[in-house]
This record gives structure tokens, sequence and C-alpha cells, in this order.
């Protein structure tokens, strides 16, 4: 990730602490404990200064005429359309939902997968035949039963009014917090066919991982590709089975041992 971004640093376990805090307080605070704030604001205020001075050097180093990678941070600023306070927002955005999620989901639909002895053997025979867009659908229906979150927050900008002209329209007035619940709706028998059905062919509309319409998630098209390369990877190697539960720290999953 950090070389495809052209964010290294300063070490791993930096990186991980910075992300997952940030990523807690933001998407998962739902009590809003202040620990959990006060600690996102401190690790965000030890990030921003480092990947400015990360964008500072890879300006110099451009206006040096020096070669410099081809990753991400170069083509932002190649682009000159962001000044450099808005690369460091996307950059640090980038980094906090990438890191949690992905190392969230995929042990979760692993874990899903382990469970399913049937399912688990299509997507290994798939993962021989170097199909990826197969083991991709094994991995985002298993994801739909094992999603890495059960919902999204978000804050009501002006008086709303839910399922207008029903017997169930709800007005939800400005400033109320909304719990978007998009692992439910993944399950709604009116707008899903057969949801309690492991299927490998359903549409993608019947997906709501990375949410839907103006803030579908930006990491959409790169975990179309990443996790099901992550899931080939392990799935194609014989004899795979579980040897021990998924364990977790706090919301994240620490381990999941598998044997080959």
């Amino acid at each position: 990730m950090s070389a495809y971004l052209g964010t290294p640093g300063p070490d791993t376990t930096t990186q991980v602490r910075w992300a997952k805090s940030l990523f807690r307080d933001i998407f998962l605070n739902v009590p809003t404990k202040a620990s959990v704030h006060q600690r996102a604001l401190a690790d965000a205020a030890e990030m921003r200064p480092h990947v400015d001075a990360l964008i500072a050097r890879r300006k110099a180093a451009l206006t040096a005429g020096d070669d410099v990678p081809d990753d991400l941070l170069t083509r932002l600023l190649r682009d000159g359309t962001l000044h450099d306070i808005a690369i460091r927002h996307n950059l640090i955005g980038l980094i906090t939902g990438w890191i949690p999620t992905v190392s969230k989901s995929f042990p979760l639909a692993l874990d899903e997968l382990l469970d399913r002895p049937a399912e688990l053997a299509g997507a290994q025979q798939a993962a021989r035949a170097g199909d990826r867009e197969r083991v991709g659908a094994y991995v985002f229906e298993a994801m739909r039963f094992r999603p890495q979150a059960s919902g999204l927050l978000r804050v009501c900008a002006a008086d709303r009014v839910v399922a207008a002209g029903t017997r169930r329209a709800t007005t939800i007035r400005a400033g109320a917090t909304v719990l978007v619940a998009t692992h439910a709706a993944m399950f709604d028998s009116a707008a899903v066919d057969g949801p309690e059905r492991f299927r490998i062919d359903r549409p993608w509309k019947d997906y709501l991982h990375f949410g839907h319409g103006l803030h579908e998630c930006w990491g959409l098209a790169i975990n179309r590709a990443q996790l099901p390369a992550l899931a080939t990877a392990l799935l194609e190697r014989p004899q795979l089975r579980r040897v021990g539960k998924l364990r977790t720290d706090g919301p994240y999953p620490t381990s999941l041992r598998v044997a080959l």
C-alpha cells in the first residue's frame, strides 16, 4: 500500500496504529467515547506533519528533476489540480480507509468460507484455475454474510421524510444521527432474491459493502481487484483448513490460523 500511494513509514506498526485509531473514531465510535476520540486526535497530530513532509520532499525531487516513483503522490503533484493540503487530506483518507477495512474484510470473508465446505471447495477450484473474477464472487458473497461493518453512520443535514406517502413514513430531523443498516439491507427479501442462500451469481447491486450513491466508497475499485487477489494467493494452496478461531482486538481481527 505504501508503495502504491507513495506514503512510507515512519514504520509499519505506527502507520497501522494511525489508520486503526482514526478509522475507529470516524466509523465505529458510536457511543462517542472521549478516549477513542482523543486518541484519534493525538494520532492525527502525528500523521499530518509526516504526510506533509513526504509531500514536500517529493515536490523538491520533482523540481530538481530527480527520478521519482510513479505512485499516487507523484501523479497528484504532477496533475496540479489539488493544493498540498488537499493532497494530504486525500492521502490520509486513503490510508485510514484502506488498512483497517482490508485487514478486517479478508479474514472475515475467509472465516465464513471455512465454515462452508462446499463453497470453500468452489472458491479453491476457481483460485487454482486462476479465475479471480469467480474467486471475487465467492469473497463478496461471503462478505455479505460477514461484513466488516453492519452499517454506516450519517448525520441528517436537513429534515427528511423516509418512505413518504406510505404507512411507515418517518420524519428524520436535521442534526439527527442515522444508522444506515447496510448489512440488514443485503438480507431484505423485498430487494434481494433468496437472501439466506449463498449465491455467487448475484448482481452487484445486491452488495452494499462500499455504500451506495453519492458517497460510495473510494475503495470500491481497488478492493474489487485486491481482495480477490489476496484470496486467490491463499485459496489456491492445497488442503487449506482451519486450525483456530478468528481472534480479535476490539473491532479488528488479529489472527485466523489455517493449515495447508
